[in-house]
């Protein structure tokens, strides 16, 4: 039976009927799901903050009062309500993470060359660059992109004023966060010009 279970990404403005149904039932009141299927199943849902209170997952209004034992029949609800095996000993790995606040770098480089007898270039990519909402699957596509912008702004470190060379990759930041890319993934390269649209 697990075979046939289709992996999914519903949100709540798209699956009205669904949600409603779940706060309903259950009183659990989330703003999406996904599921994953693979070695084991793979579960992330955003619950809002009144829900989790309501169930006694928290304790308080702070995100750090977490009943674990709440939190276990708070998820293996859900999981029933979706059809999601569930596993019947201790084994569910169920976990809080706060999404409310998400932080991103101001600048995404800096060059540094003031006791140094060459420039060096300081920059940060993947998580440290911006940390993503994971739950959409940004973080590693942004870290292979970021890496990549990086790695170009590097060769080009000789070559560019620096003025230039931040103004460039801080431009790769801008595009790299909103995810403008090209169609034809096939043809990235370390050019940001092969993979983001101008």
């Amino acid at each position: 039976a697990e075979v046939t279970l289709c992996q999914f990404s519903w949100a709540k403005q798209y699956n009205q009927d669904m949600f409603a149904a779940l706060k309903a039932d259950l009183g659990v009141d989330v703003e999406n799901v996904v599921y994953y299927r693979d070695e084991v199943h793979y579960v992330v849902m955003t619950p809002k903050k009144a829900s989790l209170i309501d169930a006694g997952v928290l304790e308080t209004k702070e995100l750090d009062s977490v009943n674990s034992d709440a939190l276990q029949l708070y998820v293996r609800k859900v999981l029933a309500f979706l059809q999601i095996p569930a596993p019947d000993d201790d084994r569910l790995d169920a976990q809080l993470f706060d999404f409310s606040q998400t932080r991103r770098a101001e600048k995404a480089a800096v060059v540094l060359h003031r006791h140094a007898k060459s420039k060096l270039l300081v920059a940060l990519v993947g998580d440290a660059l911006l940390e993503p909402f994971w739950p959409q699957g940004l973080g590693i596509n942004r870290g292979f992109l970021s890496a990549l912008d990086t790695a170009f702004a590097v060769a080009r470190l000789d070559k560019a004023d620096d003025q230039t060379l931040l103004a460039d990759h801080d431009k790769h930041y801008k595009a790299c966060t909103g995810l403008r890319l090209r169609a034809n993934i096939r043809s990235f390269n370390v050019d940001p010009a092969s993979r983001y649209e101008t």
